[in-house]
């Protein structure tokens, strides 16, 4: 009787493997431009794909891309329609498989936001995915992978060799503005981008979450401020709270393992590796803001000397009451760890009077912010670059590294292709 019992069972578990099996949906599958406006088409129309995967199978070319550098809002080629919008958002899984898509290009104007290959996403995943030889040009909310992410979205492997323009604010490589404990992992941009404020070589506006293990190479123009070669600006949401957040613990913030070699051009407030930093006061947040193991060698170009260091433009305070409060090194100096910058990249000046509104801001207000803004974290230092270029200094990043699983490995650029400065072990 058990033995008849026995195989009772395992043959019910068997069938039920089977139509489990049988249920589960197969990718979307993408090999060609028609199918990639198609697929935009159906996730503006309300479909979010939400747990659902979306493949490409081969490279897409959405137009003919010679003279790409040079389009602009007169060329007469079409125009990409982001997938997914604010009412509309993209919520599955787009896995690009290594493949790239070339040739994109808008030329929106002042009545649209969230521009890039996709426009708005939540909770959603883009990986492997990569724009070569694309020219975007837009207003607000703009990044060659999505003008906005939301609410848990992930940004892995990705990458932009094209270039990103917008005529207003929130624009990056990659991103043009991040809100949600997002993770940005592994991405890099090679392409010029160039905003008003919050330009960043990765994302311009990031509100918590997480970018490590990435990099940018290209040129990295803001004609205001708040301009970096990874963010733009960092700004902490003023009060996070499990319930905020949905998760049942609250995770770190991380801005770590990242480099940049891009040339920041602003007028003022721009860094190596972040444009503005804003924080809370340690009394106020228990969260954590692990900035660490990052490095740029990038040369610093400003119309005024708002420059900290060759790192962040600015370490900036929040208002208490009627008393500044300075915090962000505080946090910076508790959770974090070294970051290193070119001493060639910058010069430091010291700041003697205020630039903004006509100098009507008083003079003891001035400088308590920068009092504040002038100190660095007390673990971060500058190298000149030929020391930046040797293997005692590739054994530095790698001792951050070493056992910590979820961070690459770093090696000398053996082959000359970031100017001799360290690069990520493949």
């Amino acid at each position: 009787m058990k033995k008849r019992f026995f195989i009772l069972s395992m043959y019910l578990t068997f069938i039920s493997i089977i139509h489990a099996a049988r249920h589960v949906e197969s990718p979307l599958i993408i090999s060609t431009a028609e199918g990639l406006r198609a697929f935009s088409e159906s996730v503006n129309n309300g479909n979010s794909y939400e747990g659902k995967v979306v493949k490409l199978s081969a490279d897409i070319w959405l137009n003919d891309t010679i003279g790409w550098q040079r389009w602009s809002r007169q060329t007469k080629i079409k125009s990409w329609t982001p997938i997914g919008t604010s009412k509309s958002p993209f919520e599955g899984t787009f896995d690009g498989n290594g493949h790239y898509i070339a040739g994109l290009f808008t030329k929106a104007g002042s009545e649209t936001f969230f521009q890039g290959l996709f426009g708005f996403l939540k909770k959603a995943t883009v990986k492997n995915t990569h724009i070569r030889y694309s020219h975007i040009i837009a207003y607000n909310y703009v990044g060659a992978i999505a003008g906005y992410i939301s609410y848990n979205t992930q940004i892995l492997n990705c990458s932009n060799e094209g270039i990103v323009e917008n005529e207003r604010n929130f624009i990056g490589g990659l991103i043009g503005f991040s809100s949600g404990q997002n993770r940005i992992v592994g991405c890099s941009n090679y392409g010029k981008v160039y905003g008003h404020r919050c330009v960043g070589g990765i994302i311009g506006y990031f509100e918590g979450g997480s970018i490590y293990n990435s990099f940018n190479r290209g040129e990295i123009i803001g004609r205001y401020e708040h301009v970096g070669g990874i963010i733009g600006e960092f700004t902490e949401p003023y009060q996070k709270s499990i319930k905020d957040t949905g998760l049942k613990e609250l995770p770190n913030d991380t801005v770590a393992n990242c480099y940049n070699t891009g040339i920041i051009m602003a007028r003022d407030v721009a860094g190596g590796i972040a444009g503005h930093i804003n924080l809370h006061p340690i009394q106020v947040s228990t969260w954590k803001v692990v900035f660490a193991n990052n490095y740029s060698s990038g040369k610093i170009r400003t119309g005024y000397p708002v420059v900290t260091d060759g790192l962040v433009g600015v370490y900036a305070y929040f208002a208490d009451s009627d008393n500044l409060v300075i915090p962000t090194i505080d946090r910076i100096n508790r959770d974090g760890a070294a970051c290193y910058w070119s001493e060639e990249s910058c010069k430091l000046t010291t700041i003697k009077k205020p630039r903004f509104e006509g100098n009507k801001i008083r003079s003891d207000v001035w400088n308590g912010i920068m009092y504040g803004s002038m100190k660095i974290p007390d673990s971060f230092r500058y190298f000149s670059d030929s020391e930046m270029k040797q293997d005692s200094f590739v054994d530095l990043l790698n001792k951050w590294v070493d056992k910590k699983k979820m961070f690459n490995q770093w090696r000398m650029d053996e082959k000359g292709i970031n100017d001799g400065f360290p690069i990520f072990i493949n």
